[in-house]
């Protein structure tokens, strides 16, 4: 039997959401039949914030059996008064886009950066790789499933398997991004 963080006895709709999001994780993770040469998937789950109102969980999925391993994440962070998984502008102000990707800039230097840009040999597709990259970061940083949110710090989570094979991360200090987030969200308080 596989089974990640839940709440074991979910007593509110918001609890049983979290619970079925976590199942649904569960399902993406293969379960080796037991012949030569099949491999048990790598689950794993860190619990990064925790409330009676809000909970964000970090799901780290690395798949052994494929040529070039990457780990995949996903996070799930569900407002638990309000039964609903969170999206950016339940977290951020509209306008907080901009701001956060040019936060995290420096932290992304290997994916985006001098560093990439270095990195990249063919100048022809250099370009064009290095937009393709900018817009991943834009679009993850738009998108909560690839955030772990915490009292103290606020993760974005960048995976590029399908061209790169870079996991790039950046860490965000929340105090500082008090500022960018909706008035009254919990994790700021």
């Amino acid at each position: 039997m596989i089974s990640g963080l839940r709440f074991a006895a979910p007593q509110s709709a918001g609890e049983r959401l979290f619970n079925s999001t976590v199942d649904g994780q569960l399902k993406n993770v293969h379960v080796s039949d037991g012949s030569q040469g099949d491999t048990t998937d790598d689950f794993s789950m860190t619990l990064s914030y925790a409330s009676p109102g809000l909970v964000s969980a970090q799901v780290v999925i690395s798949y052994p059996a494929s040529a070039h391993p990457v780990d995949y994440h996903e996070h799930i962070n569900v407002d638990l008064a309000a039964a609903r998984a969170l999206t950016f502008e339940n977290v951020f102000r509209r306008e907080a886009l901009d701001s956060l990707v040019a936060q995290c800039r420096p932290q992304l230097d290997d994916f985006i950066g001098e560093a990439a840009k270095a990195d990249l040999s063919d100048n022809d597709m250099r370009e064009t790789i290095l937009k393709d990259r900018e817009k991943l970061v834009r679009t993850s940083a738009g998108d909560m499933t690839r955030w772990s949110l915490g009292s103290r710090q606020m993760t974005l989570t960048i995976d590029d398997a399908a061209n790169s094979r870079i996991t790039s991360i950046c860490h965000l200090d929340t105090a500082r991004l008090k500022p960018l987030m909706q008035p009254g969200f919990e994790a700021a308080r």
